[in-house]
This record gives structure tokens, sequence and C-alpha cells, in this order.
């Protein structure tokens, strides 16, 4: 109900009363049902039987109303004047919360009028993608409204128009894009105030161009893995300390995914480093590297900062090479760790 409200005040001119005045009326006298909302009805007449205030309500005489019937629904148009009369207080504090309250109770509900009265909306920044010139709004997460422009981003990658309207090809593009969409959505979609959603990174452009290489021309994919944008974290904690009696500990704990995958080929390098290119540690962590994601195949992550020279003898000897970032943080994994140096005195 906020989430009428809030708008209305803040970008409307027209009262409630005379907001819902038509829909009073029509709740009131009713209206011819259709063909279409007959057959939705009848599809869910078991459901409706179940509850008998629902029952009451939706089926009229003990039966479901037919084609051309009156339907009336007082009782919504009872609400919707309580609602023109005291605006959103009616439906959270006052009399259609007493009743929503009591319905609750009744089929075992465990919401409470505090529930009711505590709550607020929110306004958020929409998100939004471009789509050959047009830019596309929507709701940010945790909404779904996300999916949308992942489908874009993904069918933007191909010709959609000389395809044809609802031919074979499109329809086919379009499918295969909502499922890499869904993936995404499925697997990142959160509440921001208690996850990081990696926005930014799910809408890139260039991340669109990735997913849209698993979209294979004249097959369906029925396994749909979701993908890894930038901004991606899925929980790692690093925590060091020496006491001054020179006891030390250094450990991870990762929530696995990718940068999982990467932790233990990139200690091996950073010891490697250490060892046998005589680094100290801060040049160990901070040298470029490699990563592999993957257990079989030659692809293999590689940092932008190794010269081209190796990069192009290393394409020569087979390896396929995935161009990271000048960073080694960029799906390589950033680095810590802790040295204790015996030649200094710790004064506690």
């Amino acid at each position: 109900m906020k989430g009428w409200a809030a708008p209305r005040a803040r970008f409307g001119r027209v009262p409630f009363a005379r907001i819902l005045a038509p829909a009073i009326q029509y709740a009131e006298i009713g209206f011819p049902v259709g063909d279409v909302v007959s057959v939705h009805w009848q599809d869910s007449e078991e459901a409706l039987r179940r509850d008998a205030a629902t029952a009451k309500t939706f089926l009229a005489d003990g039966r479901v109303p037919q084609v051309g019937d009156m339907f009336r629904n007082p009782e919504l148009a009872w609400t919707y004047r309580q609602i023109a009369a005291a605006g959103a207080t009616a439906f959270y504090c006052g009399s259609v919360a007493a009743k929503l309250l009591a319905s609750s109770k009744t089929h075992g509900g465990t919401m409470t009028a505090a529930d009711l009265a505590e709550y607020e909306v929110e306004w958020v920044t929409p998100i939004s993608t471009t789509y050959r010139g047009w830019t596309v709004y929507a709701l940010s997460p945790n909404g779904q409204g996300s999916a949308a422009l992942l489908m874009l981003n993904i069918m933007e990658q191909f010709p959609m128009a000389s395809m044809g309207h609802n031919s074979t090809a499109a329809l086919h593009h379009m499918i295969e894009a909502k499922k890499l969409a869904y993936a995404d959505l499925q697997r990142y979609d959160a509440d921001p105030r208690f996850a990081t959603v990696p926005v930014n990174g799910l809408l890139s452009k260039t991340y669109a161009a990735e997913r849209a290489k698993l979209v294979h021309a004249t097959r369906a994919n029925c396994t749909v893995p979701y993908g890894t944008p930038e901004g991606t974290d899925n929980g790692t904690t690093y925590l060091s300390a020496v006491d001054r009696e020179g006891n030390m500990i250094s450990f991870i704990q990762r929530n696995y995914s990718t940068g999982g995958w990467n932790q233990s080929q990139a200690h091996a390098q950073f010891v490697s480093n250490i060892e046998d290119f005589g680094m100290n540690i801060q040049g160990a962590l901070d040298a470029p590297r490699f990563s592999k994601e993957t257990f079989p195949g030659c692809d293999v992550n590689l940092a932008a900062r190794i010269a081209a020279s190796t990069r192009d003898a290393l394409t020569a000897m087979g390896h396929q090479l995935v161009m990271r970032g000048d960073s080694s943080s960029t799906r390589m994994g950033a680095g810590q760790a802790v040295q204790r140096n015996r030649r200094t005195t710790l004064n506690a």
C-alpha cells in the first residue's frame, strides 16, 4: 500500500478518494466476467474452495462465475473506502490492518501489529543498460528487474532484427539469453543490505559478450551455469597476527568459488617467487601471475603485465590465453602475508 502512497504523495495531485472511486464502483456494482478470466477462475476452483472466506468471496452461490455473470466484491469496496478516507494509515494501523491480522492468525501466520505499523518503503536508484541506443531502466536488487537488462545485453550481441519476429532463430536466441540471465539472477540477486551484489559487473557489455559465447546457434543448452562478473566476492576472510613472543598465525577462509580454485595455485606461485626468484613478500604478492579456473583444457587466465613475448611463446605452445587486467587481483585474487624479522625486538 505504501508503494502506492509514496509515489502519489511525491508526484501526484489527485487524492486517493478520487483515484479509488472507479474501483470502488466496480467492486460494489460489479462487472461482467470475461472469457479469459472465466477460464482462470475455473482452473483455480479447487484452491478457492480450500478456504471458507476465499470461497465466500470468489465462489458466489457456491460456484465459479460463468462468462457474462456479474461479479461483485463488496468487501474489497469496503477496503478501498477505508484507504480513500485515511490513506495508508488504514491499511497498516487501522481497520484494514485489524482484518489482515485476524486472517493471518486464523491461518497460523506470525504477522504482528508492529510488523505492519513499522513497515516503510524506500526510494532506490534504478539500474539501467542501453539496448541499441535505448536506455532501459529497472529496479535495483533485490528485485528481479536486473534479469531483463541482462537478457537485453546478451541479445544485443546478436542481429535480432535480421532474424525476423518470432522466427525460430529469434526465439531460440531470446530463450537462451533468458536462461543465462536467470542463472545469474538466481546466483547473485539479493538484498544489498546483507549481501554484495556485483551489479556493475553483471551489466557490463564485456560480461554480456562473454556470456553470449555460451549461446549455440542451433542447439538449446539444457544446463546453463551462472557466470562470474567482475566485482564478485563470495566471501574471503584473511587473518594474520604476531605476538610479542614471536608466535605467528596466518590463515584464510573462503566460501569457495572461482577465487577458491585460485588460492592453491596462487600460493604455489607466491612461494616460488620468494624462493626461486628472490622476491620479498610484498613483491611476491604483487607480481603478475596466471590462474586456471578449469581442470581440463588449455585455457588459462594471464595477467596483462606479463610480457607480450612470453604470451606469444605460450600461445605457440598451445596455451589458450584469457587476458585479464593489469592488477593481479582481477580474477587472480589479491594476497596477504606476514613475516617475522628476528633482528628486531618488540617492546611490549
